[in-house]
């Protein structure tokens, strides 16, 4: 292949960039609450029947970035994740749930058919391109899974990450209490295809070149 059409596919390659829409998933920024807010916050009205809201967790984003794919970790123990309404709020105030409530992975039946509610400790990851659906959670309920039901973190792709992102856990039945330990955020940003259209434009003009000099 001589040079001339070596340059020719590589300016295809560019523009069939381009048509797909311009950017390239680029880098992936994390950012990180971490503290300790009683699950629910002990100033709600039914705090002692261990009903109501957590206090917001809150992450500022000072950072202006296009959000190309947003996961979530969370770190939580608490006695009935069945209880558990989970929504975070994007600074657009685009709220998705990543519900535990009324999930029945989190309810354990006997023989009687009576069912418990079952608790649990440690990192919970909501992710879209997990393999599985909360719904899905076996005990311990670690690991990474896609948010409940009809929500998508997808519904923050596009959005400013710059402000400020509130982590809202409701309590929403008696008797179990916990608490919220860490929570992350992870953005990935696209990256300009106008780095690779440099970098396709210079290595043509060199083959050009070189094509010319022999």
């Amino acid at each position: 292949m001589d040079a001339r059409s070596i340059a020719q596919r590589i300016v295809a390659a560019f523009v069939i960039i381009m048509m797909a829409g311009g950017n390239v998933a680029g880098a992936v920024r994390t950012y990180s609450w971490s503290g300790s807010l009683p699950i629910p916050a002990a100033s709600e009205p039914e705090s002692h029947l261990g009903k109501g809201n957590m206090a917001d967790a809150i992450i500022e984003i000072t950072d202006h970035l296009t959000i190309h794919d947003l996961d979530i970790r969370i770190n939580l123990a608490h006695e009935g994740l069945y209880d558990l309404q989970i929504i975070l709020q994007s600074p657009a105030m685009t709220n998705v749930v990543l519900n535990l409530a009324d999930n029945t992975a989190f309810l354990t039946t006997d023989k009687d058919g009576w069912s418990t509610v079952l608790g649990g400790s440690g990192w919970i990851a909501f992710d879209d391109e997990a393999v599985l659906p909360i719904e899905q959670a076996t005990d311990p309920f670690t690991g990474s899974f896609r948010p409940a039901s009809t929500y998508q973190l997808s519904e923050f792709d596009g959005q400013d990450a710059y402000g400020s992102w509130h982590l809202k856990i409701s309590d929403i039945y008696d008797d179990h209490t916990g608490t919220l330990n860490d929570f992350e955020i992870a953005i990935s940003v696209p990256e300009p295809a106008t780095a690779m259209f440099l970098m396709f434009g210079i290595s043509a003009m060199t083959l050009l070149r070189h094509r010319k000099t022999r």
